[in-house]
């Protein structure tokens, strides 16, 4: 882990930090659909499908960087709008991107339309409120074709509030990068989050998403992506993900109450998982 780069946000995260306000009248629109008719085609090669609810504050800013990638893949943009009654609708509706509506609630149904609607051979997951490095699109496929993986995933962090000041939330992460690596062993869909993961469109389809209303849908997928082969913990920090802590905000406790929680956990992640049906199965 290259601790010089995280204990600090990067400068082009701060640039959409000093723009979180930026609205259509802005040039946003604008760049964004100049930058997705020079990255896209008729047929895309990836699909980056992203659920959507109540986003219309964060969600310019994710798609702006997502049209920013330097990349030698075509992509498409699915948004999946999942009953947001904000102005996330009207906002993406002016973009170049493709809209749905997904009127189950939950992150499983909107992920398992978009990768319905993926024409692209590979489907990455993204979030609503993140903020997507450069080269995160090509390292990601990159990554997925050479390992000839079932399924990648990446790392992600926190932009600064004033409630949490970079260098706590530094320190949490830290702590939770060494957790990963003791799941990644046994456990890596522990570690698999919607907000940076891949995979082929045909294995998603066949497998499916859980589409009931439970947390963790990224983490069955990857949990039976593991059935059919390798999955691969993608540990560079140029492809880092950033995104506001809106976990952090949850009323389950302190940073020292999630990290006792965290260590309490760790017995399990020493010996694989046992087999069972990830459409049935209840979170711990």
């Amino acid at each position: 882990m290259n601790l010089q780069s995280v204990f600090k946000m990067p400068e082009w995260v701060c640039e959409y930090c000093d723009s979180s306000l930026i609205s259509i009248q802005h040039g946003i629109v604008e760049e964004i659909n100049l930058n997705m008719a020079r990255l896209s085609n008729q047929r895309p090669c990836v699909s980056i499908v992203i659920p959507i609810y109540n986003e219309g504050v964060s969600i310019l800013n994710t798609v702006l960087s997502l049209s920013r990638q330097i990349t030698q893949y075509p992509f498409e943009i699915i948004c999946v709008d999942n009953n947001s009654d904000d102005r996330t609708a009207e906002i993406i509706k002016v973009l170049s991107v493709t809209y749905c509506f997904q009127n189950t609630q939950g992150c499983g149904p909107a992920r398992q339309m978009g990768i319905e609607r993926a024409r692209g051979a590979y489907v990455l997951s993204a979030d609503a409120d993140g903020l997507y490095p450069s080269g995160w699109v090509q390292g990601m496929i990159d990554v997925l074709k050479k390992e000839s993986a079932t399924c990648v995933y990446g790392r992600y962090s926190y932009i600064e509030t004033p409630k949490y000041k970079r260098y706590q939330l530094f320190f949490y992460e830290l702590f939770k990068e060494v957790l990963s690596e003791i799941k990644n062993i046994n456990r890596p869909y522990l570690n698999a989050g919607g907000i940076s993961m891949g995979f082929t469109k045909v294995d998603s389809l066949e497998i499916g998403f859980d589409i009931r209303h439970i947390a963790g849908e990224d983490g069955r997928m990857c949990f039976d992506l593991m059935q059919r082969g390798k999955v691969v913990y993608v540990r560079s920090n140029a492809l880092r993900v950033w995104t506001l802590p809106r976990s952090l905000n949850r009323k389950d406790g302190s940073f020292f109450d999630k990290i006792r929680k965290e260590i309490m956990k760790l017995y399990s992640c020493l010996y694989p998982a046992s087999q069972h049906d990830t459409k049935v199965s209840q979170n711990s």
